[in-house]
């Protein structure tokens, strides 16, 4: 029986508190550790948390030894401990493995699971096709894998997260040039894969079975979004693609990964390379052992209708979950960014799309230079629809309309499913009003 939670940064992103109200429910003395003083975190992690513990020193593994030390003093032995949160997943591991905490991975394990050289493997006996690639030792041998392979080559490091410190290279001087100035630590060079980014999103119990699984959708070439600083917009599928589904309990399979969150990044190839993969392939690029990043947990939770944080915490405390799975909808998020005047102002978008918000906010600073400033998800039944919210939320201020209503130049069932958005409610619940609590 799970007893002692030590939940790591429950406080951020702010949303995590749900994990303390999870495993709070479930029964658990839930300890957390989090930068945000107590008077400022959300309401749900003080009603949950058994003690919050507040620090400046997260990144200082001793003073994280003393508090759970402290923990362990007061409430006695630790029986899971998580962040979910890839800046922390190292701090998890090291503190698990100092207090001999077995419900998680210590450091050895992690290296193996974080580096995109090891995980090519795991693709490979999943029976996956991946890039071809060369880790990156000298300049004579990076030179020989592009004359081979051709451009473009795409580099980045064999550990690392996110599109932060990721290069596309060209030419023989970009490759001159990266291999120059990229930071020293190892870093990965693959052959250029053109294609729509997908995700293969859920949670595995002990047996390294899926769970519950989502498929996102992304922009081609999201690694460039924090320097072009275009709006970010993606979306959770309402069913995961068979072929995306099979490959991805295989990969899970493969990694031997046990009670976690998983966030499996793949391409949908467009193009092909001899003798590794062909255009229509899934190609897998990296597997990432926590949540999806940011709020789209909750992006997950709005179009599965159900509860991942509980179903997470009933994984670890009961290695099973009978936590409700509702219709699947297609939800989305749309950001804008700050110093972009566009033409639809936030009431508009909240009365037009009444029915279908689900929840609205700003990034933190951390998040804004890739994923934008300020962020609105809905959900939807009809794909369509979301083409319809994506344009309407990044619609920008010098394009022209006969009013500042429906745009004029949306006509036929575009225009129908706005009409009927801006029209009087029906004695039918809106979408998002028919949620299960908490999700």
């Amino acid at each position: 029986m799970i007893k002692n939670v030590v939940l790591i940064s429950a406080d951020f992103p702010r949303t995590y508190y749900k994990f303390a109200q999870a495993f709070r429910k479930n029964g658990c003395n839930v300890l957390v550790i989090g930068s945000t003083p107590y008077n400022e975190i959300e309401q749900g992690l003080r009603e949950s948390a058994t003690e919050y513990y507040q620090t400046f020193e997260m990144e200082n593994i001793n003073k994280m030894f003393e508090i759970v030390g402290y923990f362990i003093n007061k409430y006695g032995p630790i029986d899971f401990l998580e962040s979910n949160n890839e800046y922390w997943l190292r701090n998890d591991s090291i503190i698990r493995e100092h207090f001999g905490i077995r419900s998680g991975i210590y450091p050895a394990e992690l290296d193996e699971y974080q580096r995109k050289s090891s995980m090519k493997k795991a693709f490979i006996d999943a029976g996956a096709h991946v890039a071809p690639y060369i880790i990156v030792r000298d300049y004579e041998s990076l030179k020989e894998f592009a004359d081979k392979y051709g451009y473009p080559l795409f580099a980045k490091p064999d550990i690392g997260v996110g599109a932060f410190g990721n290069y596309k290279i060209n030419n023989e001087a970009e490759l001159q040039a990266f291999h120059r100035e990229k930071p020293y630590v190892d870093y990965i060079c693959e052959a250029y894969v053109t294609g729509l980014i997908v995700t293969f999103d859920g949670i595995a119990d002990a047996n390294s079975n899926v769970v519950i699984a989502a498929n996102e959708r992304f922009p081609r070439e999201i690694y460039s979004y924090h320097i072009t600083k275009k709006d970010m917009f993606y979306y959770v599928n309402k069913e995961v693609p068979e072929k995306i589904l099979s490959l991805g309990k295989k990969i899970i399979k493969a990694l031997g990964l046990k009670n976690r969150f998983f966030h499996t990044e793949l391409f949908l190839a467009e193009n092909s390379v001899k003798g590794h993969f062909k255009e229509g392939d899934i190609v897998p690029l990296e597997v990432n052992i926590r949540t999806p990043g940011g709020y789209t947990p909750d992006l997950l939770n709005y179009g599965l209708s159900t509860n991942l944080y509980q179903m997470f915490a009933d994984i670890i405390c009961f290695g099973k979950s009978d936590e409700p799975v509702g219709p699947r909808y297609y939800s989305c998020a749309a950001s804008r960014r700050r110093g972009k005047e566009y033409f639809f102002s936030e009431e508009d978008i909240l009365r037009t799309f009444k029915n279908n918000m689900c929840q609205y906010g700003d990034y933190p600073d951390v998040f804004a230079g890739l994923m934008g400033d300020r962020y609105y998800m809905a959900k939807f039944s009809d794909e369509k629809d979301i083409k319809i919210f994506e344009e309407y939320v990044g619609r920008l201020a010098n394009k022209s309309y006969a009013s500042s209503g429906i745009p004029s130049n949306i006509v036929g069932e575009d225009k129908r499913i706005l009409d009927e958005q801006n029209a009087q409610p029906s004695d039918e619940l809106p979408i998002c009003d028919r949620h299960i609590d908490g999700a």
